[in-house]
């Protein structure tokens, strides 16, 4: 037997990968407890591809923490993406690792569609729960099959994009002042997003010769993506952002 009664609890003594493979010895006050470390032990230690894993019946939000503790922690969106996950859990029902399933998700897509959910919306649900999976098969956390591979997404309207007209724009900065006049300048001029712009500082903003309009360059630190990029553009107040940021 690989859980046997000793003095004061229980003993897990097991073999996963057989005779030859490496021997797991602990103690647990409870038979409970040991009994969970021995079902992890068989579902994460096995490494006989061709002999069938024991599901993984750890709690989806169990595997929500160990994401964010081995990958989301690092993300510039990391926290937001947890909380995220922590309300998709909720949605579901709080199930199992091994009730997650393509059928299992489908369902819950099915049920928000009914409610008027968003394809954008659900088919972003799905890349984070993908997502969960897939780092935690890459820190050799889980071991069963990705419940997300090759499932498709839900397909999504193409919406137009909308503009300002110079009317607009005209109408826009008589309504603005100070900071966010020059924010709002800044974003039409080189068509950053408002938090881009606002989060710059006067490092960021460089002249390359005076002139009337004044060619710039800006570089966007904190965008989505994490990267930089530069852009270059012309501008009557180029002088007055410079100061002000």
């Amino acid at each position: 037997m690989s859980i046997k009664s000793i003095t004061n609890g229980y003993e897990v003594d097991c073999r996963p990968q057989g005779r030859n493979g490496k021997r797991y010895r602990k103690k647990f006050t409870t038979k409970g407890e040991a009994q969970k470390y021995e079902r992890w032990l068989l579902s994460t230690q096995n490494q006989k591809d061709w002999v069938e894993k024991s599901a993984d019946k750890r709690p989806l939000l169990e595997l929500i923490h160990l994401w964010y503790h081995y990958h989301g922690q690092q993300l510039k969106t990391g926290a937001a993406e947890y909380r995220h996950l922590i309300m998709i859990d909720r949605d579901l029902g709080h199930p199992r690792a091994d009730q997650i399933t393509r059928q299992y998700f489908m369902q819950y897509r099915a049920d928000k569609m009914a409610k008027g959910m968003k394809a954008t919306s659900i088919n972003r649900n799905q890349s984070r729960l993908s997502s969960v999976f897939s780092a935690l098969i890459r820190a050799e956390e889980f071991h069963n099959q990705h419940p997300f591979k090759d499932m498709g997404k839900l397909k999504q309207r193409v919406t137009e994009m909308g503009f300002l007209t110079t009317s607009e724009i005209t109408q826009l900065l008589e309504h603005l002042s100070g900071d966010e006049f020059c924010i709002a300048k800044l974003c039409l001029s080189t068509g950053a997003r408002w938090s881009e712009a606002a989060e710059l500082r006067g490092s960021n903003i460089v002249h390359v010769y005076l002139m009337v309009p004044i060619l710039y360059f800006v570089t966007y630190l904190k965008n989505k993506s994490s990267t930089y990029r530069k852009v270059r553009f012309h501008m009557f107040y180029g002088t007055h952002l410079r100061v002000i940021l």
